[in-house]
């Protein structure tokens, strides 16, 4: 799991700091897996690549109002 401060409008709206840290996240797109978006998000984003690819859990975001589930993924690295 990689960490990213990112500017978000929504934040700055709802007044509070714009500034949010957050697991980086992308869309997994029909054909792809998780574990192939978060390679590419990490590579794109942070410029790093995982050496290994963990499975954390799989979860509903918000199960009362959606059906979006959620991959979280643990990439270590080499320092």
């Amino acid at each position: 799991m990689v960490l990213i401060e990112q500017f978000r409008v929504g934040a700055s709206a709802a007044g509070v700091s714009p500034w949010i840290t957050e697991i980086m996240a992308g869309l997994v797109e029909a054909g792809a897996t998780p574990e192939e978006v978060v390679r590419r998000e990490l590579l794109e984003e942070a410029d790093c690549t995982p050496i290994d690819m963990v499975p954390v859990m799989d979860v509903f975001a918000t199960p009362g109002g959606s059906s979006e589930r959620v991959a979280i993924l643990c990439g270590p690295r080499r320092l």
